[in-house]
């Protein structure tokens, strides 16, 4: 038999925090092999939880880093030799049947990835979704999704729109940076849920 993963080509999406890179390592070694690399890194945004260790990974591997053309001020300067614009014809290099989309409002940059042949998407931080067996949940009846993360959001009208542009894709699966992956009825209830009272579950501030 092969070693886990091998023949197989794949891409990180995010970094995680700057203090990820070695936790990181480990799970794409365990995967892949230790031999194995990806074929680029895309950021979904500029925030620090998202790019903490891609300086790190980027030259552990030498491989480029995408990043919307936006959001190139969030890492120039670190990775400015690295990081370069995706390809505006909304392609995920590295990644085949996968299509980037912008989703702003998180930030002016934000992107989600979105693969049509499974209708599988990667949220990013368009928006969260809570943990399903979340006691506090079920004791308080809370929403199971939210907007995106409230500290740093910069234009709610954006993040509304972004939030209706996934909705109109219909997916099969949504997994988010924050949060447990939701899939099938639920999550289309729970995205009908958010977008039909969208100030008060996103931008509410819960009370303690």
């Amino acid at each position: 038999m092969g070693r886990p993963g091998e023949g197989t080509e794949w891409v990180l999406v995010d970094t995680g925090l700057e203090n990820s890179a070695d936790f990181i390592l480990q799970c794409t070694e365990k995967r892949f092999g230790t031999q194995s690399k990806p074929k680029a890194i895309i950021l979904t945004h500029g925030h620090f939880d998202h790019v903490g260790s891609v300086v790190k990974l980027s030259e552990h591997w030498d491989v480029p880093v995408y990043i919307h053309e936006l959001e190139l001020p969030y890492v120039t300067g670190h990775i400015s030799f690295r990081a370069v614009p995706l390809p505006h014809d909304g392609s995920c290099p590295g990644m085949p049947g996968w299509k980037w989309i912008h989703t702003p409002g998180h930030t002016e940059g934000h992107i989600s990835l979105f693969r049509a042949q499974d209708r599988t998407l990667l949220i990013g931080d368009a928006l969260i979704l809570t943990k399903q067996e979340s006691l506090r949940s079920v004791m308080t009846h809370e929403e199971r999704i939210s907007g995106p993360p409230k500290y740093l959001t910069t234009d709610w009208v954006a993040a509304e729109q972004s939030v209706k542009h996934l909705r109109d894709l219909h997916p099969a699966l949504a997994i988010p940076s924050h949060g447990e992956p939701m899939g099938g009825a639920e999550f289309s209830q729970n995205l009908d849920l958010l977008i039909e009272n969208f100030d008060s579950i996103a931008k509410s501030v819960p009370q303690q």
